[in-house]
């Protein structure tokens, strides 16, 4: 799913509210709530988006699972399932060919394109993740145990370890 950058003017609406809060979060936050809730459109304009992110994070919740479920359920012998009609009904539905990709579409169901192009989508959220962990990797690396990262390390610094993970360094 494609997220859509919120609308410019609550993005400006929110900036002059964390300004006029003197950046404290907690109470800009609490005064942008009001803000939006008293006034319909803005409420919508905001809402519309996060509800349609919401319902996508809840139905990718739900193919997560049953991947999870079927990757780590142990597969029956053929002679084990045939034994037992109920063990047969519980390897239909947790069976390798019931594995969702990326989309929702059953393994079982997929053609090579199918399969290719959940395999790009892993692949590139794999690398990503990676990069992140080996950036904050050399992150803790650089901090002792008592100190918080906003007092050892500068944006300066941060940004160079992100370019030096960037670079494949």
């Amino acid at each position: 799913m494609d997220r859509q950058e919120p609308n410019v003017e609550l993005r400006e609406l929110a900036s002059r509210t964390l300004e006029r809060c003197k950046g404290d979060v907690q109470a800009a936050t609490t005064e942008l709530t009001n803000t939006i809730g008293s006034h319909p459109i803005l409420y919508k304009t905001l809402m519309d988006p996060l509800l349609r992110e919401a319902c996508y994070n809840l139905i990718r919740g739900v193919c997560r699972a049953n991947r999870r479920a079927i990757w780590h359920t142990p597969q029956p012998s053929v002679s084990t399932a045939k034994q037992n009609v109920g063990v047969l009904a519980k390897a239909t539905r947790t069976s390798l060919l019931y594995y969702p990709l990326h989309g929702g579409l059953f393994l079982k169901d997929a053609f090579k394109a199918d399969v290719l192009n959940t395999v790009h989508y892993n692949e590139t959220q794999g690398k990503d993740m990676l990069v992140k962990a080996r950036w904050l990797t050399l992150v803790a690396e650089r901090l002792p145990d008592n100190k918080k990262v906003g007092e050892v390390l500068t944006e300066k610094q941060l940004a160079a370890l992100k370019t030096k993970v960037d670079k494949g360094a």
